[in-house]
């Protein structure tokens, strides 16, 4: 008779088991992007010269409020002028996508090799692996039970709006009780990765509605927060602690606190202007 599972079966056998673990806090919206920029730069040129692989799973949150804009996003999609008077920044991820509002949330990173999961994959599959972690720290430690969207395709004519991203869910992100809890995105330079993703911890539509579309915009209904989702408050700390037991419970990663490297804090200083969107 085969002996009962000692533990949670893995989407994959990260070829890295030991990983870095920023809980960068509170930043301002520039120095979140940059600093998401400058791992992923160092983590190239680490590839590139040779250099052992390292993963980075980095955790932090957006002080003052702030709106991202996907890579190849037009600047003039959002109200610029009304969000800096609102004291809402602007910027612009490495990522796709379309803007996102940013408050009150928990965000993650993570950054590495292509090589960490043992073989090629699509960037929808890595998507799926990366996330099986992160459900699973959601539902164990919060009690959220979240699944990946099927992310169909519209019948309808699509929506070019700014937050069309929000009205209805992708492949790539998370949804509980219909709303959606967990947005990601990921960017693939060279042999390298980085996906990031917004979770929101509590109701937030009005905000985000106000922030990108004006308030007489129609309501956003596909979003949610783990607040909703758990039917309690969750405090960042908490949330931050999921992700970290999903992590380290999903996929049998070794998780070391750490802190940037000189170099990545001087390539992060430098893109600080680079990713401000006036």
């Amino acid at each position: 008779m085969a002996s009962p599972s000692s533990g949670p079966v893995r989407p994959f056998e990260p070829t890295i088991a030991s990983w870095r673990l920023l809980r960068s806090g509170a930043m301002t919206g520039p120095e979140n992007m940059a600093c998401d920029q400058a791992i992923l730069e160092a983590a190239i040129a680490a590839v590139a010269e040779g250099s052992p692989p390292e993963v980075t799973l980095r955790l932090y949150a957006w002080e003052p409020p702030a709106v991202s804009l996907g890579y190849h996003q037009k600047a003039e999609d959002v109200d610029r002028d009304r969000l800096r008077r609102r004291g809402i920044e602007v910027v612009r991820r490495p990522t796709g996508g379309r803007a996102i509002f940013h408050a009150r949330e928990l965000t993650y990173a993570v950054v590495g090799p292509l090589s960490l999961f043992g073989r090629r994959v699509g960037v929808l599959e890595s998507y799926r692996l990366l996330s099986a972690a992160i459900l699973a720290g959601l539902e164990e430690r919060l009690g959220v039970r979240a699944e990946l969207s099927r992310g169909k395709a519209p019948k309808g004519p699509i929506d070019r709006s700014p937050v069309a991203c929000f009205q209805r869910p992708a492949q790539c992100d998370a949804v509980a009780g219909g709303k959606k809890v967990v947005g990601s995105a990921q960017v693939r330079r060279g042999e390298c990765f980085l996906q990031h993703g917004s979770i929101p911890l509590e109701p937030r539509e009005m905000e985000e509605r106000e922030a990108l579309l004006g308030r007489d915009a129609p309501a956003i209904d596909s979003l949610g927060s783990l607040a909703e989702a758990a039917g309690r408050p969750i405090h960042w700390q908490e949330a931050a602690e999921a992700l970290i037991l999903g992590f380290t419970h999903t996929l049998g990663v070794n998780l070391v606190e750490g802190e940037l490297c000189p170099c990545e804090r001087e390539v992060m200083e430098s893109l600080l202007t680079k990713v401000t969107v006036r």
